[in-house]
């Protein structure tokens, strides 16, 4: 697995790379101090609080049963890119299907932990997993490297600028292999879903389908409980999957201005 990982890494200025608990550092940066994520990482212990909101467990419930749709398509175990894994809610949803899974953050924090969140999932199994610190704007891999990258709440959630966007998105489509997928998630106002559409459309992927989330309900609920956030009966409320299933089934009737979330399925056709 570490060849595998091997061979796909580059580093972007052709040298060596430092190592942190054996995680390559290829973000370029001038310090901990001036990375804003990393400060972010470091001053809570899960920023979002993923594991506590319904919502965000059905968006990553979604992305890997994305790939595992590509896995039963292609026949075969994939190579899988989590492209800004964060504390690796996504990543560890993923070993079922891939060959190898590379987590990649730009906070050494994140990665750190992301890292041994998956590395005690995998107790006594094959690990499949391998992490790096980079940036989106200049990904460390080879052309033609990963059956699917995964871009979860990314491209309009990380502050890019339209230009960065744009790198980013053709970075994946260069690291992607021919017939490979990308899959795009983001949180934003539904005003902004064809903005966020256009920007895939307008780059080298081909877009195969839009599809909202149907989370607004889940997120009005979750603000109108805001003053009773630390209080169990709401934690558990806004933990309860079944129930923001339900909430998704409601706001899926009032169509797509109900949703929080647009995933877009691409494809590198060529």
């Amino acid at each position: 697995m570490k060849k595998l990982f091997s061979d796909l890494l580059v580093s972007p200025d052709g040298k060596s790379y430092p190592l942190i608990d054996g995680i390559p550092i290829l973000f370029a940066s001038e310090g901990d101090s001036n990375n804003l994520y990393e400060q972010f990482y470091q001053s809570q212990a899960e920023p979002w609080a993923y594991s506590e909101r319904a919502a965000e467990i059905l968006r990553h419930e979604y992305v890997a049963e994305q790939v595992k749709t590509v896995y039963e398509k292609v026949g075969k175990k994939l190579i899988v890119l989590d492209l800004g894994c964060s504390l690796g809610h996504i990543t560890e949803r993923l070993h079922p299907y891939s060959e190898l899974v590379v987590g990649l953050d730009i906070s050494v924090t994140a990665v750190g932990k992301a890292k041994k969140r998956c590395e005690e999932l995998m107790q006594g199994q094959e690990n499949p997993y391998q992490f790096v610190v980079a940036s989106t704007l200049d990904l460390p891999f080879h052309e033609n490297s990963f059956d699917v990258v995964i871009i979860s709440d990314g491209i309009y959630e990380w502050f890019q600028t339209e230009k960065e966007r744009k790198i980013t998105i053709e970075g994946v489509y260069r690291i992607l292999k021919i017939n490979g997928m990308a899959i795009f998630t983001d949180y934003l106002s539904p005003k902004k879903f064809n903005e966020f559409a256009a920007l895939i459309h307008a780059s080298s992927l081909k877009v195969l389908r839009e599809e909202p989330f149907y989370d607004r309900l889940w997120y009005r609920l979750e603000s109108w409980l805001k003053a009773f956030k630390k209080q169990a009966w709401a934690k558990k409320l806004l933990a309860d999957v079944v129930f923001a299933r339900k909430l998704r089934s409601l706001a899926k009737r009032l169509g797509s201005n109900y949703s929080k979330h647009l995933a877009v399925i691409a494809q590198k056709l060529m």
